[in-house]
């Protein structure tokens, strides 16, 4: 799913509830707490980074 950051789903809070909604459909909530948290440490960025990374790039953020 791209995210466009320009638009009302690059929210932060927008893009971590898609984190959320991916960790859970995979069966991956085990790790949401520590994945909030990373993506909480830093930026926007980071925040986006993370969110690519853990999602395996199933949320993918783009326009940033």
């Amino acid at each position: 799913m791209d995210i466009d950051a320009t638009g009302p789903d690059g929210n932060a809070h927008v893009i971590i509830g898609y984190v959320k909604h991916a960790l859970d459909f995979a069966g991956r909530m085990d790790e949401w707490d520590a994945v909030v948290v990373e993506m909480t440490s830093g930026d926007y960025d980071n925040l986006c980074d993370v969110a690519e990374r853990v999602t395996k790039g199933s949320v993918k953020v783009v326009n940033r």
